[in-house]
């Protein structure tokens, strides 16, 4: 029973040290910068892993809250678009005034 599981063992590390070989090879053939990207693909990767474990952890507003939220925000900008429009208006006036002279 033991030499049999040597013999996986041997299996296992004969398949590991062939994919070594065989990345050894995928190394030399397209230089360091094949092996570049394949570790940034892998960060990216982990970044993407990363970033759902965090929003996980994130406590979410309820919907009324965002809702309420949301309305205060259209209502901040459009009493900011009435004043800059009142603004833009009363310029373009006084600046029609400076070159014509008259109303």
């Amino acid at each position: 029973m033991s030499n049999n599981n040597e013999h996986l063992m041997d299996a296992t590390e004969r398949k590991q040290a062939k994919a070594d070989a065989k990345q050894a090879r995928r190394d030399a053939k397209h230089g360091p910068q094949k092996a570049k990207r394949e570790r940034k693909k892998l960060n990216i990767g982990k970044k993407i892993k990363e970033t759902g474990s965090e929003l996980k952890k994130v406590t979410w507003p309820a919907f009324p809250t965002v809702v309420k939220k949301t309305g205060v925000v259209i209502a901040v900008v459009l009493f900011f678009l009435v004043v800059l429009f009142g603004i833009d208006y009363l310029l373009q006036f006084l600046h029609k005034l400076l070159l014509t002279g008259s109303l």
